[in-house]
């Protein structure tokens, strides 16, 4: 399929997923986003980051149970969920959230650098926006000789929108960020650090799933392959529906086979 002579297109992820799983999904202005208990994990993760890297005297519990209070009313919680499930859903993201900080990324191995990072990355014709909840680095004595390279990777640290842990360990957008850092970090780009680790959360059935992407920023060119033909399909205004339709969708009762162009139209003006 040949790309569209269009401007450049500006692209968020979740509209980027949301073509991804279905191109008419995508034209009715569809997104997929981070479901609200994984929202509440990934907000309370980065309010903690941020303070840690504020406050000297850091308390992880106090620090926790108050960000946990604060998630209710920055996310509506009440929207969601009646008032018992409320304290249930807290309980479970400070589960997590102690899993994540003891379990995966604790204090004493891993340095936060940046809070939330966002970046853009050129592929085709189009702008990809990028986000990443947090930059790590590891704690190291700088003149210890014979560090393994593994010890020198920038860590970064994302939350996936999908509940199946095939389908967080095998997001696309996940591996492009992991290997795209290689050239957006300022870590990597001033070669302080020798690849990029890639922790991804996701919650499968209120249970907490990790997995790890590594990339060697030696071998960082050219990952701009991987998401140029959904792109591509995006310029060219391929939005023709997934026949048959597996999913829950809310457009499913106005979505046809060979959409009319002049009656639909999204706020991307695609």
């Amino acid at each position: 399929m040949k790309p569209s002579k269009t401007k450049h297109l500006y692209l968020e992820e979740n509209r980027l997923r949301a073509h991804m799983k279905c191109p008419a999904f995508f034209r009715f202005g569809g997104t997929v986003d981070l479901p609200i208990k994984a929202a509440i994990l990934e907000f309370v993760y980065i309010r903690l980051i941020l303070e840690m890297m504020r406050d000297k005297d850091f308390d992880f519990n106090f620090s926790l149970n108050r960000t946990l209070q604060l998630s209710v009313n920055a996310l509506n919680l009440t929207e969601y969920f009646l008032k018992d499930e409320i304290k249930h859903v807290l309980l479970k993201t400070a589960e997590h959230a102690k899993s994540i900080f003891v379990d995966y990324l604790p204090a004493h191995k891993y340095v936060p650098v940046f809070g939330p990072y966002e970046y853009k990355v050129n592929i085709s014709n189009s702008y990809v926006d990028l986000r990443i909840s947090s930059l790590l680095i590891n704690r190291f004595d700088a003149n210890l000789k014979g560090l393994e390279d593994k010890s020198r990777a920038l860590v970064a640290v994302a939350f996936s929108p999908y509940t199946s842990p095939r389908d967080i360990e095998n997001d696309l957008i996940q591996r492009i960020k992991v290997m795209s850092l290689a050239d957006a970090s300022p870590l990597t780009r001033s070669k302080q650090t020798t690849s990029v680790r890639l922790h991804l959360f996701g919650l499968a059935n209120e249970f907490l799933h990790h997995g790890l992407i590594e990339w060697d920023n030696k071998n960082a060119t050219g990952w701009g392959k991987y998401l140029t033909a959904p792109i591509q399909q995006i310029e060219a205004k391929y939005d023709y529906p997934i026949v048959p339709c597996l999913y829950q969708c809310p457009y499913k009762n106005i979505c046809e086979p060979t959409p009319n162009r002049k009656e639909i139209k999204n706020e991307t003006g695609l």
